[in-house]
């Protein structure tokens, strides 16, 4: 398309023309309209443009923002679910895989069905879970204890803390600073 100046007249602007003509004058038939030549406002066209894409940029950026944002935040909130189930699979992973190579596992898988057979027919005494837990058992109470102590430590010394002692043992301090000052005005008047 060929850039040339065209101007744009507006048909609401027209003003009405006279119907009468006279004899002696030439008679105008055109309405007069206003008439505008649109390369006077495309630089406005292109700052209007320029505005809506900043704006729309933007836009655009905070909304990306919001959604990285959002992703983040999920992951991070279940990572640690997902770390200690990704955990316990690799543990379990391991613990079944046998103990030889593919050719000599069934060596392994045997021996633990000659381990349950011998179980299940030749064991006559079960064995008594507490013999053999005493120790852990001893152990697991002394550190029940000394838990519960530092557990009691932390609430003492939290009570100590809050607000109202403190404010009790400061006003505790300004009455005995003030009684100290009255004693010495007193040492003074005399």
């Amino acid at each position: 398309m060929i850039d040339v100046d065209q101007e744009v007249c507006h048909p609401t602007s027209c003003s009405p023309v006279a119907t009468t003509c006279t004899i002696n004058t030439t008679c105008n038939t055109q309405p007069d309209c206003l008439c505008e030549n649109s390369k006077d406002y495309s630089w406005v066209v292109n700052m209007m443009l320029i505005f809506y894409l900043i704006i729309g940029n933007i836009m655009l950026l905070n909304l990306l923002i919001a959604i990285f944002t959002y992703v983040f935040e999920e992951v991070q909130e279940h990572s640690m679910e997902i770390w200690k189930y990704e955990m316990f699979r690799l543990i379990r992973e391991y613990d079944h895989k046998p103990i030889f190579i593919p050719p000599f596992n069934i060596i392994e898988y045997l021996w633990r069905i000659g381990k349950k057979m011998w179980k299940l027919t030749c064991r006559k005494k079960r064995e008594n879970l507490e013999e053999y837990m005493k120790e852990s058992l001893e152990t697991l109470r002394i550190f029940e204890k000394e838990a519960m102590q530092t557990y009691l430590a932390k609430i003492h010394q939290s009570e100590e803390l809050s607000l109202y002692n403190s404010i009790k043992r400061m006003s505790e301090k300004i009455d005995k600073i003030s009684k100290y000052i009255d004693q010495k005005k007193d040492l003074e008047e005399m």
